[in-house]
């Protein structure tokens, strides 16, 4: 055991030597534990299977091999298990969840559908293999799969809700690609085309018209249904077109940006009406997935960026997917723009500051939160980095991982690792516990709130926990 450690410290020299990067030789060369070698590979250990993939596919599995070959002496390929520490247990399940599309190749522009079965235009991109699935998405992934194998009956209606920019569209014209596919005729449009086009029935007196355009089809998609709130003669005339539809088994698929319960002006009768499907949330992505749908947007478009500029994106730009594809777009046009740039953080921050969520924390700091944490609960700040289970540390240590996760401004999981003498995967554990209790146990709250106040702190500020 001790050569091979001899091996791998030396690797790891070498390595360190070549990667000028301190965050990305630490989050992905370092925390990689040598377990065995033999005359043809080395086996390494890491905590997660998100991580052993990324490594597996990165060009960091050649520089590795590279880098042992040249200490020991002998060709060896490299090999990647997954530890069995309880810590890695969340963030297994976490990054099992996140489902990578089929391999992407290079993006051309590409028209929208138009088919002699659908009645509007689909967005071509907008399909089941380009969608990212993760634990944000997973439940209304699977509902919309479910429609596409028995439309009419599996979840009629489906109603989907949720902020803007999440994929409630994506998943509502994905189901619309499926079906015609198998030869239905589907419709989709917006809710002010909808409307419009109603006004303009009226005037022309051509309703009849607009109610068999409508009626006749085997899926009907409408999207943000909120603003029929207060369109009592749009309301009136879907509400027969829904009935019409249902009766005969069509499928119908409406997004919202709430749950139609509280979409004011509303009638209650239509309320009901959406309320016999399923109604299923889209919520925002988590930083995991985040990283994992910027990846594979990059990896669409034929780019890369370095490891540094995906992290800092996936921290900072927190309210939905369409802005993440937005920075994604701005900075790798700023890099075509600017072929010595080396997207550093500060780089980064200018170029994407309408788009970072900014947070009233600017003074705190992670020493801050610390010292609190410990005044509250009677213990040495030196406690929280011992290596021990005993109770009375792990809670105070717990706190204290949770609020510098949600409360620092550059508070990505490894950042918050090195003050801590953690892995990211251990801070990802914490946090995830720590999440739950707060929303579910009355002391953990009471506790966290307490310690906010000692920081000038409110509830509020938890707002992206």
């Amino acid at each position: 055991m001790s050569d091979l450690l001899k091996i791998w410290e030396s690797a790891c020299s070498k390595l360190r030597d070549v990667i000028d990067n301190d965050d990305v030789f630490s989050n992905y060369i370092e925390v990689n534990r040598p377990i065995s070698i033999d005359d043809k590979k080395i086996v390494l250990e890491v905590d997660s299977a998100f991580l052993r993939d990324w490594l597996e596919k990165s060009n960091y599995k050649v520089m590795i091999a590279d880098a042992i070959t040249l200490v020991s002496g002998s060709h060896r390929e490299v090999e990647w298990v997954v530890s069995s520490a309880g810590t890695s247990e969340a963030v297994e399940k976490q990054t099992q969840q996140i489902q990578l599309p089929v391999t992407p190749q290079p993006s051309h522009p590409k028209p929208p559908t138009r088919d002699p079965n659908c009645i509007g235009m689909l967005n071509p991109d907008f399909t089941f293999d380009e969608f990212v699935v993760g634990s944000s998405n997973s439940f209304t992934h699977s509902a919309a799969q479910a429609v596409v194998s028995s439309p009419g009956t599996a979840y009629n209606p489906l109603f989907i809700y949720g902020d803007t920019g999440l994929g409630k569209t994506h998943l509502m014209q994905a189901v619309g690609h499926e079906l015609l596919k198998q030869k239905k005729k589907v419709a989709y449009i917006t809710t002010e085309e909808l409307l419009n086009e109603y006004s303009n029935a009226i005037l022309n007196k051509k309703t009849l018209e607009f109610r068999n355009k409508y009626r006749k089809v085997d899926l009907l998609m409408i999207d943000d249904i909120q603003f029929f709130a207060g369109k009592q003669g749009l309301q009136e005339e879907f509400f027969h077109t829904f009935n019409a539809l249902h009766q005969y088994h069509k499928q119908i698929i409406m997004t919202s940006d709430r749950p139609a319960s509280e979409v004011s002006g509303l009638e209650k009768r239509l309320v009901s009406r959406f309320n016999e499907g399923l109604s299923v949330e889209m919520e925002s992505p988590n930083f995991e997935m985040r990283l994992a749908i910027l990846r594979y947007k990059l990896a669409h478009q034929s780019v890369s960026i370095p490891e540094e500029a995906e992290h800092f994106i996936a921290e900072n730009v927190k309210s939905n997917v369409r802005d993440l594809e937005g920075a994604m777009k701005r900075v790798i046009a700023y890099r075509n723009l600017n072929s010595n740039s080396q997207l550093g953080i500060d780089e980064l921050r200018l170029i994407l500051r309408d788009l970072i969520e900014e947070d009233q924390s600017e003074n705190l700091t992670a020493d801050a939160i610390r010292k609190a944490v410990c005044d509250f609960f009677k213990v040495e700040i030196d406690d929280l980095n011992r290596d021990t289970r005993i109770q009375t540390i792990v809670t105070p240590r717990q706190t204290a991982m949770f609020l510098c996760r949600v409360l620092l401004k550059d508070s990505s999981l490894p950042s918050i690792g090195k003050v801590f003498n953690r892995t990211h995967a251990n801070i990802y554990s914490a946090c995830t516990k720590m999440k739950k209790l707060y929303k579910t146990d009355e002391a953990t709250r009471r506790n966290v709130e307490s310690i906010l106040g000692s920081l000038g702190r409110t509830a509020e500020d938890l707002r992206n926990a």
